[in-house]
C-alpha cells in the first residue's frame, strides 16, 4: 500500500503547481488518419545477392510490399479505440505511423495524413503529447520502480520543474497505476502485470494527452490483462485518447471497449462502437453463433483458412469493399473533415520547438544520473560484480595452489606458463564477462535515446566509468592472491608492475568487450563474433610462437593484439635485473642463468617497455572510440530518410 505521506501528497495536487505545465497545453485531442499507405521498400541488393540471383534463374529481385492499404480512422478523448485482428494484418505498423517514430517506422514509405484536432502532427506533437508503450518492456532490472520514475522524470520533464514538483508526480503515477506497494522493489522482481503498469506509469509522468498501446496484454494471464486492460479505462475517462492493439481478447475484456478498428490484410473491415459490430456484420449476412465470443468471431471471420485460401481471400475483399462503400465510412469521413473545418485550439508549432529544441537536462546531468545508474545495475547485478569477486578469489587461489612451489625446479618453464594463463585468463574473462551484460542494455538505451532523454556520449562514457571499478577490484583481487602463492619475484616493485600491467591488458579486453557488444544485441551473435577475434590475437600473443616465427602476412596482426604487449611487459617486468638463476635441478641442457637472457631467448627486450604501455593505452582507447562509433552508427541506421519515410 502507499504510505501516508504519499497519500496526502496525492490529495493536496491541487494545491501545488503541478498542473501548470498542463494549463499551458492545448487539448485533449482527437487523432485522426486519413488514407494511410505503408510500404516496406526491400533492402539494398548485397554483391553475393546479386550474384545468387544472376546464377539462380528463379529468384527474383526483391520487391517493395504494402503493408498498410489507405486505411483511415479516428480516436477521440475519453474513449477507448482498440485495433483488432489477426497476425500481420497490419496493427502494429499502423501504431508506429501514428506514433511519429521515425526509428519505429524503419524502412517504410508512408503516404496519407495524421492529423490531431485537425491540424498536421509534427516529429514535435508527437514528442510532446503522443505517449507510446511497445510491446516489450524493456528496463534496467536492477533499479527499483521508484528509482526507474525518478529517472525517467528527471530526464523527460522540463529543467525548470521543482522536485517537489517531480516526487508529485510519481507518487501520482505510482498509485494511479497500483504500484505503491512495490515502488521500492527492484524490477526483475516485479510480475509482467506489474512491469507493464510500470511502462504505463513512465509514459503519465509527461502527461500525454495521446496513449499508443502495442498489444499491452501479451503473454499476461486473464487477471492481470483484464487489470491492465482496466488501468487503460480508467485513463480514458480522464480525458485521453487511447489506441491499443490487441490480437484476440475475451469477452469480458472486449466490453472495455469502446470502438474497435477491425484490420485485415493492412485493410480496414469495421471501424465503429464495440457494441454495433454483431449487428453491422448480420447486416451482410455473417451471423455470430451464440456459442462464439465477438472477438473469436471476428478473427474466424477474418481468417484465411489453409485449405479454403481462394474463398477466404474473396469473403475478405467483399467485407473490406462493403466498408469502403458503407454508411459508417461516410460518416467517419465527415467527421474527419468537420475537425480540419473547425477551428481547434492546438499548440503552435514555435512553443513546441522552443520546448523540444533541445535535451530537457544538461550533458552533465545526464551523465551523473547514467552513471548512478550504471552503478547501481552493476552493484546490484548478481552475475556481475557480487558473483565475479568470489570466483576470482577462488580461481586465484586455484591457480596459485596448482603452482605452489614449483618454481625451484623449473623456474623459467613455470613463469612463462603462468604468464600465459594468467594474460589469457584474464583478458578472456573480462571481454565475456561484458559481452554478456552490455547487450541487454543496449535496446534500452536505444528506446530512451529516440524518446530525447539522453545523448549517446552520456550512456557509453558513464557505462565505461562504472564497470572500470568492478575490472580493477576482480583483477587486483586474483593477482594478489595467485602472486605470492605462486612465488613470483618478492620484489613489491614488481608486484606493483605486475598489477598495472594486468589491469592495462584486462583494461584493453574490456575495451573490447564493450566495442563487439555494440554490434548487436543477440548475445550468441556477440559471443560468435568475440571467440572468432580472440583466437587469433591469442595466436600471435607470444603464447605459443615466438613473434619472429610468425609468418610475413600475418605478422602484422600482433601488433593489435593487447596479449602480445602484456606477456612482453610481464616478462620484462618478471625477468629484468635477474641477475643469477638455479639451473642445478633442471634437466634441460640449455638452461639459461639470467634474466637477460630469458628475455633474449623469447625475442623480447627492455627498450619496448614504453612502446608496449603506450600501445596498450592506445588500443584501450581505440577500441571504446569503435564502440562509440558503432553505437552511433546504430542510432542512426534506426531513423529513416524523411525522404523515403513520408511525403
Amino acid at each position: 500500500m502507499a504510505s501516508l505521506a504519499e497519500i496526502r501528497q496525492f490529495m493536496d495536487f491541487e494545491l501545488t503547481d503541478l498542473s501548470e505545465q498542463r494549463r499551458r497545453r492545448k487539448g485533449p485531442y482527437t487523432l485522426a488518419w486519413v488514407d494511410i499507405q505503408a510500404t516496406a521498400l526491400p533492402p539494398r541488393e548485397r554483391c553475393w545477392d546479386k550474384l545468387k540471383r544472376l546464377r539462380v534463374k528463379d529468384v527474383a529481385p526483391p520487391k517493395p510490399k504494402t503493408i498498410l492499404h489507405g486505411v483511415s480512422g479516428l480516436s477521440e478523448p475519453g474513449r477507448i479505440l482498440a485495433v483488432m485482428g489477426s497476425s500481420g494484418s497490419g496493427k502494429t505498423t499502423l501504431l508506429n505511423v501514428l506514433s511519429g517514430r521515425r526509428h519505429l517506422q524503419g524502412n517504410l514509405f508512408i503516404e496519407g495524413s495524421v492529423t490531431a484536432n485537425g491540424n498536421p502532427v509534427t516529429a514535435a506533437f508527437c514528442k510532446r503529447n503522443i505517449a507510446y508503450v511497445e510491446q516489450v518492456d524493456l528496463f534496467i532490472n536492477a533499479i527499483t520502480a521508484r528509482e526507474h520514475l525518478n529517472f525517467h522524470a528527471i530526464l523527460r520533464m522540463d529543467a525548470d520543474t521543482s522536485p517537489r514538483v517531480r516526487e508529485e508526480k510519481i507518487n501520482k503515477a505510482l498509485i494511479q497505476l497500483g504500484l505503491g506497494d512495490v515502488s521500492e522493489s527492484p524490477i526483475k522482481d516485479l510480475s509482467g502485470g506489474e512491469k507493464k503498469r510500470l511502462s504505463f506509469a513512465t509514459e503519465l509522468l509527461t502527461e500525454p494527452y495521446i496513449m499508443l498501446c502495442d498489444e499491452p496484454t501479451c503473454g499476461l494471464d486473464s487477471f492481470m490483462a483484464d487489470n491492465v486492460m482496466r488501468t487503460l479505462k480508467g485513463l480514458a475517462a480522464q480525458g485521453k485518447t487511447i489506441i491499443t492493439t490487441v490480437h484476440q481478447p475475451p469477452s469480458a475484456m472486449y466490453d472495455l471497449f469502446d470502438e474497435i478498428f477491425l484490420m485485415v490484410d493492412g485493410k480496414c473491415a469495421f471501424m465503429g462502437p464495440s457494441n454495433h459490430a454483431i449487428q453491422y456484420f448480420a447486416e451482410r449476412g455473417f451471423l455470430c453463433p451464440y456459442t462464439f465470443s465477438p472477438p473469436d468471431f471476428f478473427i474466424l471471420l477474418l481468417s484465411v483458412v489453409p485449405d479454403q485460401e481462394e474463398i477466404c481471400k474473396q469473403r475478405i475483399q467483399g467485407i473490406t469493399d462493403s466498408y469502403e462503400n458503407s454508411v459508417i465510412r461516410a460518416d467517419l469521413d465527415g467527421k474527419i473533415q468537420f475537425l480540419t473545418s473547425t477551428d481547434v485550439p492546438v499548440e503552435e508549432e514555435s512553443e513546441l520547438k522552443a520546448v523540444l529544441s533541445s535535451y530537457k537536462s544538461s550533458w552533465w546531468t545526464q551523465f551523473a544520473l547514467l552513471l548512478r545508474r550504471s552503478c547501481r545495475s552493476v552493484i546490484r547485478d548478481q552475475a556481475s560484480l557480487k558473483t565475479r569477486i568470489p570466483a576470482h578469489i577462488l580461481a586465484g587461489l586455484f591457480f596459485g595452489l596448482c603452482y605452489f612451489d614449483q618454481r625451484s625446479s623449473e623456474t623459467v618453464r613455470i613463469s612463462l606458463d603462468i604468464w600465459r594463463l594468467c594474460s589469457s585468463f584474464l583478458a578472456s574473462e573480462t571481454v565475456f564477462s561484458v559481452v554478456q551484460i552490455l547487450p541487454h542494455e543496449v535496446p534500452v538505451f536505444l528506446r530512451e535515446h529516440h524518446t530525447g532523454m539522453y545523448n549517446t556520449a552520456a550512456y557509453f562514457f558513464s557505462r565505461v566509468l562504472a564497470e572500470i571499478p568492478s575490472i580493477f577490484i576482480c583483477k587486483g583481487l586474483y593477482i594478489l592472491v595467485s602472486y605470492w602463492l605462486v612465488g613470483l619475484s618478492p620484489d613489491f616493485g614488481r608486484f606493483l608492475g605486475c598489477c598495472v600491467v594486468t589491469l592495462l591488458t584486462s583494461g584493453v579486453g574490456f575495451a573490447f568487450g564493450m566495442f563487439v557488444s555494440m554490434t548487436n544485441d543477440n548475445i550468441t551473435v556477440v559471443l560468435a563474433i568475440a571467440q572468432s577475434i580472440l583466437l587469433p590475437m591469442i595466436i600471435v600473443g607470444g603464447f605459443f610462437i615466438k613473434p619472429e616465427s610468425i609468418p610475413w602476412y600475418m605478422y602484422w596482426l600482433k601488433y593489435t593484439s593487447w596479449f602480445y604487449y602484456g606477456y612482453e611487459l610481464l616478462n620484462i617486468n618478471e625477468w629484468n635485473g635477474r641477475a643469477e638463476l638455479d639451473c642445478s635441478s633442471a634437466h634441460k641442457p640449455n638452461c639459461t642463468t639470467s634474466g637477460e637472457l630469458v628475455l633474449k631467448a623469447l625475442g623480447y627486450s627492455t627498450d619496448n617497455v614504453l612502446t608496449d604501455t603506450m600501445a596498450l593505452i592506445c588500443l584501450f582507447f581505440g577500441y571504446l572510440f569503435l564502440g562509440y562509433l558503432t553505437l552511433l552508427y546504430r542510432v542512426s541506421s534506426r531513423y529513416c530518410m524523411p525522404a523515403r519515410c513520408s511525403r
